[in-house]
């Protein structure tokens, strides 16, 4: 009898989890995102939707700010996350630097 109380406590719970806490991947959330990539996104989204409506030239203006808002957005991209990286490897850095072994 104690078995079934506890196994539908657990049920409720788990039920109650999965239609209240978002379940995605560790990547999915990504804390170094800003503003100002949000920017470059749209802007490469726009840029590339003109191009396409265009006709997809290979040559031209709008080849090339397609090409320019795309090189920008995935630049910045990548310069985000190396600064994420390096800054809390930093941190990191200065808090086993500064760690007091006798007080923990």
């Amino acid at each position: 009898m104690l078995d079934v109380f506890y196994r539908s406590i657990v049920d409720g719970l788990f039920t109650a989890s999965v239609s209240t806490v978002p379940r995605q991947r560790r990547s999915f959330y990504k804390f170094w995102w800003d503003e100002e990539l949000s920017l470059l996104k749209d802007n490469s989204i726009k840029t590339h939707q003109l191009w396409k409506s265009l006709g997809k030239p290979r040559s031209g203006e709008v080849f090339r700010n397609m090409q320019q808002a795309k090189y920008e957005y995935k630049s910045a991209i990548r310069n985000k996350k190396k600064l994420s990286k390096e800054h809390y490897t930093d941190e990191l850095n200065d808090a086993l630097i500064k760690k007091d072994t006798s007080s923990f």
